[in-house]
């Protein structure tokens, strides 16, 4: 019997109901990347499924990472595979698969080039120097791990050109057959079509030519067919996808000078100038350096228009498309993301346009790393999704956040994209091991390394519920507005002519987005080059249809060309009563060329490029005003809210409207005003519960006022009628009630011993004197640029491509660190990885690595640590040293405390009496990074309802356990809760802060502020990025937890003459 693809969401097609809300199925949980990375063992692997059952997650995506050592996909692998796909099965949840060893996906592991090399991804390097000359410029060496271009002089030379410049514009250019063919004012320029060079990460391979369709086909002969034979039969159902991660080719460069000497290079492949003058009707060579320099008498540069669009149609049709096509042959969504999908610079050099790269997938997606938010990155993916009636939106995001990311950064960064469209969140990263370099493989890890793993489920299940709304029904959205990628194509060139426009367009592209949304207009991007067939003209009538979608308004925003497809279809619905407004520059150029008639839609609206006059004339087509109910410290009341977004789907007779604050930390009450006559259900997703809104209707509208605090959302349930008899008003706890004092502390409880990071070392290569001292990941790079290895870092080979033969050691190596210690030290633990390889030392005396158990993660193993004393100790520890050796810090831990000055680091004694309120890392725990609670008592009278409120803490959550028994986790602000009336006399709280790793396996070197891109290479960072002192994170309840009662809080002082806000 066939089955509904979970991500079609079969549970929306039936009707609401509650109880579905409060225990969301598994179709609306996340599924997070789950990072392969070591040698992975069957049993251990499909255990870790459990985890993701108890996290709340809806199934998980088998991924391979840095650290794989089982051959990609042979028989072990796969056999893993199957048996993860199984276990799935058993517990109703979903396995879905990733196309690729470790990413850009199309290379197959290597595999792809193995007997054909005629599928090596290609560049075109348009230089002023020919091989084998001397280069203006040093040239590059970085670790190839992509299709960004370097010079290899490994390729053909295509051409050579006499080019001749005047103010920077190309004034002419002719083929040349070598250099003394050169004319004075003239200077030779050579074309040469050449691959990357062979690199370790690609399995001594280079990437693939993903314009290529037959590059595709074997791709997937390797790939999905693979896949295929051995869980094919679970395609569609516990198989719902396959994800596709940053395809790329040689993203186009431009000229920084014009007129200056230097490498260009271009994306090519094998068969381009055929298909070229097949589509374009031109010879690509003869036309090559127009797509360098603009020609001196053209309005615009056709040529580098036509180039673009395309490579766009190659890559979009031969590599994106075989692949969906497949995936639907199969009964699979393909889904997954592009690479440099934000800007209009980006998606120009690297995809063309990225909006016709998900038209052939079955469920779209994005990236958002860092804690970005690339409001167009989402709104280009949403449009298509929704315009070609596909289900909903995936997104990977948390990447790179780091360890010290909060549940709250997690709700905020999943919400905003939820109120954009997203419905599948795949989490980066739960790694299977943190074993070697796998631990800074873009952390952090949502995984059991984590001490708060367990609590996960209270944010999966929000996300859960939202989806149980946000996949109902249809999108309500009554604006589009045509991307103007292909205007900034005109202006892509050499930077010091082109500038000026480039920032212009990017700054307009961003404006219009940023009002719209901030201004509660939904809306969705048309692509030019999609209009066409999802339009037919014939159907043009007041509103626009495009696709499933249609549209009653059309934004032109500061285009330089538009398609002629697009005119014709403008003009239709202007003409027949549609209102179009053309905002900013008005267009003159057709399909990048000068018309006969300058271009114009009759009856469109211009407007100038100004917020204002937008937001007005889009008025009448506005669903939901949301203005500033109360004024606060940062808001004045009456402006528009601008810090909520939203989403409105429409579902029957019923709507549902999801807003979020996307503000995590100032509040943002409002009115809301919606168009119709409604009865309101608050649907909370953090409890699983509902009440009746009281709401006011008056000229067809329903209001009422709402409270968001700092990254707060809600569902609401709009029915047509009147409130119920059981409406009510929301309670806001950060106005309703008071502090009338402070918990009092009891005493203090670690869940883990406290640590003693040892980082740096003095090290001795064999009988050499020893040197240092040194930080132990720096040693390891020492030895292997010594001894001409592979440097761990962001990007090297993968372990399962080296054979046994190079896996031996090569010498002794013998590290020494020193611990200081002001306190005998008794039962303490050393945490160490493979200590199976190790030989230990401490103050030249052997000792045994027999592990007794695991600390953090099951690779770090622990194993007795003798006796300390009070003074300086040195621990030894020799490995035979190789091509595969871990080198990582080592932990000592026990029921101590440690001392932090500057880089020096003491044990000390610690009483836990003696730890308050504050941040930990300066009582004595500054590396300590598990979870503490705080044991409390207060006194309640038997008659006032109470409140706990946590104001100020540093950890990812705070746990309210309240007599023992569970009150809330708190995630957002205002970080409190409701107990209702309790029993007179004492009772017990407990408040437990969830720790994050930072402290103990963070870049704790990394001088702050220098970047929020964490990668392998921010644990070894050097010169002004470099901090010899530890660079430790905050941690714990930083002030006393407050009790309120019923009453409004009324600041002490006056704040820039305000009182109302608290």
């Amino acid at each position: 019997m066939a089955v509904d693809n979970p991500l079609s969401y079969p549970s929306s097609k039936k009707p609401f109901s509650l109880e579905t809300f409060r225990d969301p199925p598994r179709e609306y949980r996340g599924a997070p990347f789950w990072g392969w990375v070591t040698k992975q063992e069957k049993e251990a692997t499909l255990e870790q499924i459990n985890m993701f059952e108890e996290m709340g997650m809806g199934g998980f995506h088998m991924h391979t990472r840095v650290g794989l050592d089982i051959p990609y996909m042979g028989e072990e692998f796969m056999d893993i595979v199957e048996g993860c796909v199984d276990k799935a099965k058993e517990k109703g949840m979903y396995a879905f698969l990733y196309d690729e060893d470790r990413w850009p996906s199309g290379f197959a592991g290597g595999k792809v080039l193995e007997g054909h090399p005629e599928h090596k991804h290609l560049h075109l390097l348009f230089t002023p120097w020919a091989y084998g000359e001397e280069i203006g410029y040093t040239k590059p060496d970085f670790p190839i791990a992509n299709a960004a271009p370097m010079r290899s002089e490994l390729g053909d030379l295509l051409a050579a050109y006499a080019i001749k410049l005047q103010d920077g514009r190309l004034a002419s250019s002719r083929r040349v057959s070598a250099a003394q063919d050169i004319l004075p004012g003239e200077t030779v320029w050579y074309a040469y079509a050449e691959p990357l060079p062979d690199s370790g990460f690609f399995g001594d391979q280079t990437y693939t030519d993903l314009l290529s369709s037959d590059m595709t086909e074997r791709f997937i002969e390797l790939t999905h067919e693979v896949y295929k034979k051995h869980v094919g039969k679970d395609f569609g159902g516990v198989v719902p996808s396959m994800f596709t991660d940053e395809p790329q080719y040689c993203p186009m460069s431009t000229l920084s000078v014009a007129e200056k000497l230097q490498d260009v290079f271009l994306p090519w492949t094998r068969k381009i100038i055929e298909s070229f003058r097949e589509a374009q009707g031109g010879d690509l060579l003869e036309l090559l350096p127009q797509l360098i320099w603009d020609p001196v008498e053209q309005e615009s540069n056709i040529v580098k228009y036509q180039f673009l669009d395309h490579v766009c149609s190659l890559f979009s049709s031969n590599y994106i498309g075989v692949l969906a096509k497949w995936c639907a042959k199969n009964n699979l969504y393909c889904t997954g993301h592009m690479n440099a999908e934000p800007t209009l610079s980006s998606q120009t050099a690297q995809t063309g346009e990225v909006m016709r790269c998900y038209r052939e997938m079955q469920f779209p997606g994005i990236d958002m790393l860092c804690d970005k938010r690339e409001l167009n990155t989402a709104k280009q993916a949403a449009s298509v999704s929704r315009q070609y009636g596909r289900s909903g939106l995936m997104s990977e995001l948390y990447g790179v956040t780091g360890w010290q990311f909060t549940f709250e950064g997690h709700k905020g960064q999943g919400d905003w994209q939820a109120a954009l469209g997203v419905t599948l969140r795949v989490h980066h990263l739960f790694w299977s091991t943190m074993e070697g370099e796998a631990k800074r493989d873009y952390p952090g890890c949502i995984g059991y390394q984590s001490p708060w793993w367990k609590e996960y489920k209270q944010i999966e299940d929000h996300f859960a519920r939202v989806n149980s709304a946000l996949t109902r029904g249809r999108p309500v959205t009554r604006v589009a507005v045509i991307h103007p990628v292909e205007s900034f194509w005109l202006c892509f060139g050499p930077k010091d002519r082109n500038s000026e426009e480039v920032d212009y367009r990017e700054k307009a592209f961003s404006e219009l987005t940023d009002w719209l949304l901030k201004g509660h207009i939904d809306f969705d991007f048309i692509s030019e080059s999609l209009f066409p067939e999802l339009t037919d003209v014939e159907l043009i009538g007041n509103t626009l249809p495009v696709g499933k979608c249609n549209y009653e308004v059309v934004i032109v925003p500061n285009l330089r060309t538009i398609r002629s497809t697009t005119l014709t279809r403008l003009q239709r619905f202007s003409a027949e009563g549609g209102k179009v407004i053309v905002a900013g520059i008005t267009p003159t150029l057709v399909d990048a060329q000068i018309p006969s008639t300058p271009p114009t839609i009759p009856g469109s609206t211009t407007l100038s490029w100004s917020k204002a006059q937008i937001l007005s004339s889009l008025q009448p087509h506005r669903d939901l005003d949301m203005n500033v109910s109360d004024t606060t410290l940062y808001r004045a009341q009456g402006t528009r809210a601008d810090s909520l977004f939203y989403q409105m789907r429409e579902d029957g007779e019923e709507r549902y409207v999801f807003i979020c604050n996307t503000d995590r930390k100032e509040s943002c009450p409002v009115t809301l005003s919606i168009t119709g006559e409604w009865a309101v259900e608050a649907l909370e997703t953090f409890a699983g519960s509902s009440w009746e809104v009281a709401a006011e209707q008056s000229n067809g509208r329903t209001s009422f006022k709402y409270w968001f605090d700092g990254c707060e959302s809600v569902i609401l349930r709009l029915s047509p009628g009147k409130a119920g008899s059981k409406a009510r008003n929301q309670t806001i706890l950060r106005r309703h009630y008071q502090q009338i004092g402070d918990v009092k502390l009891e005493s203090i409880t670690l869940e883990e011993p406290n640590t003693l990071l040892l980082d740096y070392c003095d090290y001795k290569w064999n009988d050499e004197p020893w040197q240092g001292p040194e930080e132990v990941l720096a040693v390891d790079q020492l030895l292997r640029r010594r001894l001409d290895l592979f440097l761990k870092g962001a990007k090297f080979r993968q372990p399962y491509t080296i054979p046994q033969s190079k896996r031996n050691g090569i010498g002794k190596l013998r590290l020494r660190f020193h611990i200081n210690s002001k306190v005998k030290v008794n039962d303490s633990t050393l945490a160490i990885e493979s200590p199976h390889k190790v030989k230990a030392f401490l103050d030249g005396k052997h000792f045994d690595l027999t592990p007794g158990g695991w600390w953090v993660d099951k690779s770090i193993k622990t194993v007795p640590f003798p006796e300390i004393s009070e003074g300086s100790h040195a621990l030894e520890l020799e490995y035979d040293y190789g091509m595969l050796t871990n080198l990582e810090r080592v932990y000592l831990l026990g029921q101590f405390g440690v001392n932090v000055r500057g880089r020096k680091s003491t044990i000390v004694p610690l009483d836990l009496k003696d730890v308050e309120f504050g941040d930990i890392t300066r009582q004595s725990l500054p590396f300590y990074s598990g979870n503490l609670t705080y044991h409390t008592t207060f006194i309640s009278d038997g008659q006032t309802p109470l409140a706990l409120r946590v104001a100020h803490f540093a950890g990812p959550a705070v746990s309210v356990d309240v007599d023992g028994q569970r009150s809330a986790l708190l995630v957002h602000e205002p970080y409190a809760v409701e107990l209702g009336t309790l029993p007179n006399g004492s009772h017990k709280v407990d408040f437990t802060c969830y720790g994050n790793r930072h402290n103990s396996f963070g870049a704790v070197h990394l001088v702050p502020g220098k970047t929020n891109w964490l990668n392998a290479d921010s644990w070894r960072s050097d010169y002004d990025w470099w901090s010899e002192e530890y660079v430790l994170g905050q941690i714990g309840i930083l002030n006393a937890p407050r009790v309120e009662v019923p009453g409004l809080e009324v600041p002490k002082q006056v704040r820039r003459g305000l009182t109302l806000h608290v």
